[in-house]
């Protein structure tokens, strides 16, 4: 599961296009600014709103900042050179030779550009927000909108944004948000199935390449079925042949035809494995793991608790300013 491919200036280049335009002018330190992320994005935020003067709050639901990076298997490397995927203010070490780290060697450097700006101290760890919601006066009505937050200015005159947080009492309120809550992770995009033709009659285990659950203890001496073709799909079939050992020839068995790669547009669950469209006889299996991929848009509209912005994700987003970066995680 590569990461980082399409980055052609460094990350915090791109961010502060945006950072800078919002932020440059009027009154800082009463106003409070809520960034829900501790990913790449989340960090650029928080270090850009604090050079402005701001205090922002991060809140991260994980116990550690990194997003993506922190949740990953072990084959995970950047597909782009660190030269195109790193800060213009805070260089690679020395100690990184590899024209690709891998993803300990990223997370050490996201730990050090955090320590570096004095970053933890606004973040929040083990902290999941649930929702956000925009609270304007009564006589203020957002559905007659044309420009971002009324006004076209990230601030306005009247109106908050509560913050509600898994488990606590009350919500924050904040004048401006910034979601940094990822593309490629939470929310997996899995298919639908028939009745009684999807993993509920299967009597082995279904994953997502999402979880961190590919441990050698479960997929030693297993026969795993991966569902993708895009590069995590690549990257988790190379990590289950890793721990497990190739029937003897596999490869010249492929080129000579004793071996078939096979390929479909459907399949459907049986108690032993799956029916792939056109086959006569069951892929029999142990486990299945999707790679199919993440519902970002959904993920994102889900995190708005008024239906009004929900809707202005899946339509016109005249109201909201949403910038999406090609830094990624």
């Amino acid at each position: 599961m590569g990461k980082g491919e399409g980055c052609q200036i460094t990350l915090d280049q791109q961010l502060s296009l945006s950072c800078f335009t919002v932020f440059s002018s009027g009154p800082k330190m009463e106003r409070k600014i809520a960034i829900i992320g501790a990913g790449v994005s989340g960090l650029l935020a928080c270090k850009y709103t604090l050079e402005n003067g701001f205090k922002p709050i991060v809140f991260e639901a994980r116990s550690g900042i990194g997003g993506v990076w922190s949740q990953t298997i072990e084959s995970t490397k950047l597909q782009t050179p660190k030269s195109f995927y790193q800060f213009s203010d805070f260089a690679w070490p020395n100690s990184v030779t590899e024209t690709f780290p891998d993803h300990n060697k990223v997370m050490e450097y996201l730990q050090a550009y955090a320590a570096h700006f004095n970053l933890f101290p606004s973040i929040k760890f083990d902290t999941k927000v649930t929702s956000i919601d925009r609270l304007v006066p009564s006589d203020e009505d957002e559905h007659s909108w044309d420009l971002w937050g009324g006004t076209g200015k990230p601030f306005s005159s009247s109106g908050k944004w509560n913050v509600t947080v898994q488990e606590a009492r009350n919500a924050y309120q904040v004048d401006f948000v910034i979601l940094c809550i990822g593309r490629y992770s939470d929310l997996p995009n899995t298919p639908d199935f028939p009745m009684n033709k999807g993993p509920e009659v299967f009597d082995g285990k279904v994953l997502h390449s999402m979880n961190d659950d590919l441990a050698a203890e479960l997929i030693n001496g297993k026969r795993v079925t991966v569902i993708g073709f895009q590069k995590s799909a690549v990257d988790v079939a190379a990590e289950v042949a890793n721990r497990n050992v190739l029937p003897r020839n596999f490869y010249d068995r492929v080129q000579g035809g004793g071996l078939s790669l096979m390929k479909s547009r459907s399949f459907t669950f049986c108690k032993n494995g799956l029916v792939i469209d056109g086959e006569t006889t069951p892929l029999v299996t142990d486990i299945v793991i999707f790679a199919t991929g993440y519902k970002s848009d959904e993920k994102l509209k889900n995190i708005f608790k008024s239906t009004y912005f929900q809707k202005q994700i899946t339509g016109s987003s005249a109201p909201l300013y949403r910038y999406w970066a090609t830094v990624f995680p």
